[in-house]
């Protein structure tokens, strides 16, 4: 079998980044019960830096 990451070596655009974060957030907020609308203070970091850095751009 075949590793799929070997292949994934040419970067991907800023439009199809943005297209799979926006994907997963949205699939994400499905997920997750209402209640549970606080995420761990690691998420939260990562995620302010995700931010950070998308408006360094």
């Amino acid at each position: 079998m075949t590793d799929r990451t070997d292949k994934a070596s040419e970067p991907i655009d800023q439009h199809a980044s943005a297209s799979i974060r926006k994907a997963i957030g949205d699939k994400l907020q499905q997920s997750l019960p209402p209640e549970t609308s606080r995420l761990p203070d690691r998420i939260e970091a990562l995620l302010a830096e995700m931010r950070r850095r998308e408006t360094a751009r």
